[in-house]
Parts: structure tokens; sequence; C-alpha cells
């Protein structure tokens, strides 16, 4: 009986060093996947929303709304475009708007106007709200933007504006 009891003791003594093992191991790759995962947010640096750029010819680009539905899958960006000057002919036919989230994912918008039009003139003191529409997204990884891309065209002038480090609002 000795001999079992002193033959248990030391199958149960190797059990716990095997588990200690198992846990320091286990222990180590946890703080290698914290150290990655605060890399990856210096890398990302999601930081304060840029919503609003400066484009030519004295124009404005002012995110006022970005709101995704869950339900179509869908997120609508709304933007305002101002001008200084008197009259600024208004497009994004130049390239399509795309948008970047935080996975690194790009897609293209699959609509976009400016006060519901290709080309639509801004006047100064009058804003226009223009729209961006991006179809078949998924909610669980565009909960945040990176950047939005916009190409635009103002009095045949091309330019692109970037709006950084943006929430979607999906209901």
């Amino acid at each position: 009986m000795g001999q079992s009891t002193e033959n248990k003791l030391s199958a149960l003594q190797q059990q716990v060093e095997k588990l200690q093992q198992q846990v320091a191991g286990i222990s180590q790759r946890l703080s290698e996947v914290e150290q990655l995962n605060i890399d990856l947010r210096k890398a990302l640096d999601f930081g304060k929303p840029v919503t609003t750029a400066q484009g030519a010819n004295g124009v404005t680009y002012k995110i006022l709304n970005i709101e995704g539905n869950k339900a179509e899958r869908t997120i609508s960006v709304t933007i305002q475009l101002s001008t200084t000057e008197e009259k600024v002919d208004m497009s994004f036919s130049f390239g399509e708007p795309t948008f970047v989230d935080l996975y690194g994912n790009r897609q293209k918008a699959d609509a976009y106007s400016i006060g519901g039009e290709t080309v639509c003139p801004v006047y100064k003191g009058t804003p226009v709200n223009g729209l961006l529409v991006f179809k078949d997204v998924d909610p669980e990884k565009a909960k945040e933007l990176k950047m939005i891309e916009i190409h635009g065209q103002n009095n045949f002038q091309e330019e692109r504006v970037f709006l950084r480090d943006l929430k979607v609002d999906w209901k």
C-alpha cells in the first residue's frame, strides 16, 4: 500500500509539473498577444476624427453623418460642401469615393451625388449636401472607418480629400 501511495504521489507531482509548464507557456503567449495588440493599435493610430477637409477653390468638405443600416448592409455618408468662391461647379465624377476599414478592407461607393445630381453648383454662403452610399458592407468590420477618400472636381480642377478615423452609427 505504501508503494502505491508513493507512486500516486509521484504521478500527481508529474502532472502538476506538466500543468505548470503549460500555464507558463500560455502566460508567455498571452504576453506576446498583448504586445502585438499594443503594436497594432499604434500602427493604426486611430485617433481624433478628421471630419473636415479643405479642397481647391475655397471648397470645404464636412462630414455631417455616417449611418449604417444593418438590415440592408449599407453605409450612407452625408457630406456638406461649401465654398468661399462666388460659384463652384462640383462633382465626384473623377474616381469613385472609397473607404478603408480598420481591417484594411477597401470598398468603392456604389452611389454618390451632390445635391442629388452628378454635377451641382455650390454658391458662396449656400452649402450643398452630398451623399455617398456603400453597399454589401460587413457591419462587424466597418464599425469604424480608418479613411474615406473622395475624388472631387470643382471648376474642372481635380482634387482628392481624405477624412479619417470615423465611427459608423449602425442601426
